[in-house]
């Protein structure tokens, strides 16, 4: 009963709120690839570079060159098909993984004692290292979640609202780009942000490219500096080169789920890498205590 009542809480709190943003943003993306390639196909984006008297004398020359508008008109037609295709595709295989999730969530919050107990003596550790390495991966799921996936959501929030202000096209769409992008360290917003402030340059709206690079250098920025290290402390304790090799390894081969899964498993493997270091000190081959000090 009560693990129907959370998989039922979760539900009602993140899943349907959750699958109408995707439903809401599978239709903008399914509209702004229509209205690309309808731009394209018009020829209105070749009229907006003729305006800016800078591209025009480049363009011209790329046009005589190579026929610039009738690749660009072939490539986007093709794409745009393509593209919604991939988009109908992924919100189906989303509604069916949450539907897997909210199965195996349901067990694991019913059997969550069995399941823990059952993984503990499958561990060929002492109670001591195994009690390390389970800290070590709620540490991890912690530092991930409410450190990396909040953050990367506030500033997906800031960033969308920005636009929606702004008036720049699917807010919402590249909102939860920019929310994606900020997951992953090395990558972030900025990905989004800058070649939007670019857009609005180029179109002649100065004002709002500042306020758009200002917006998402100072504020957005400050998210990630300031709010980051409050959630998470010291709680992850990684190098930001594995921590990105995780989530990048991790989604590759779970998907979504590697987003936890990837830095779980290098926190696990860290975590019996330092346990190994430990019993290798305390063995009869322990290192000599200069060749210890050195290599720290």
């Amino acid at each position: 009963m009560v693990a129907a009542l959370a998989v039922f809480a979760v539900t009602a709190i993140l899943v349907i709120p959750v699958t109408l943003i995707v439903q809401q943003i599978s239709q903008d993306a399914v509209s702004g690839i229509s209205n690309i390639a309808g731009s394209v196909a018009d020829g209105r984006w070749r009229e907006a570079l003729g305006r800016n008297p800078r591209f025009a004398p480049v363009f011209d020359w790329l046009q005589r060159e190579f026929d610039v508008e009738a690749q660009v008109k072939r490539m986007a037609e093709g794409g745009a098909g393509r593209a919604v295709e991939e988009i109908w595709k992924t919100a189906v295989f989303a509604v069916f993984s949450w539907l897997v999730t909210l199965l195996l969530l349901f067990y694991f919050f019913r059997d969550k004692q069995k399941i823990l107990k059952g993984l503990r003596s499958l561990v060929p550790l002492s109670a001591e290292e195994t009690d390390k390495v389970f800290g070590r991966v709620d540490d991890s799921v912690q530092a991930t979640i409410f450190g990396t996936v909040v953050v990367a959501l506030v500033q997906g929030t800031l960033g969308g609202l920005m636009f929606w202000w702004l008036g720049l096209p699917a807010p919402l769409l590249w909102g939860s780009v920019m929310a994606l992008l900020a997951i992953v360290p090395i990558f972030g917003a900025f990905i989004v942000w800058i070649p939007a402030a670019v857009f609005l340059a180029l179109e002649g709206s100065w004002d709002k490219a500042l306020i758009l690079t200002a917006w998402g250098g100072i504020v957005i920025a400050l998210v990630d500096n300031l709010l980051y290290p409050i959630l998470v402390k010291d709680r992850l304790r990684l190098h930001t080169v594995p921590v990105f090799i995780a989530l990048v390894g991790g989604i590759a081969v779970f998907g979504a789920a590697g987003i936890v899964l990837g830095p779980v498993t290098l926190a696990v493997a860290v975590a019996l890498v330092e346990i190994w270091r430990r019993r290798f000190a305390h063995g009869p081959h322990a290192p000599p205590a200069d060749h210890e000090s050195s290599a720290d």
